[in-house]
């Protein structure tokens, strides 16, 4: 499904992880996929330093003790 409005804006946003993993801090908001017209289910992460990719929830990405929008 077509993502649209404030989810469509995060396409390209730029987030740090406040516990790096593997040394990967800095990330970008590819993509976000819906499960249904109602539900974001995912947001796509790819790392600045890998280019690996990682799923996450859109509570997660709120999640401050997690998550800190920006690079920093």
């Amino acid at each position: 499904m077509k993502i649209q409005g404030k989810q469509q804006k995060l396409i390209g946003s730029k987030w740090t992880a406040v516990s790096p993993h593997n040394k990967e801090k800095h990330f970008e908001l590819i993509g976000a996929r819906k499960a249904d017209a109602d539900r974001l289910t995912t947001h796509t992460l790819r790392s600045v330093m890998s280019g690996i990719t990682y799923h996450v929830t859109p509570l997660e990405l709120q999640d401050t003790k997690k998550w800190r929008r920006g690079w920093q």
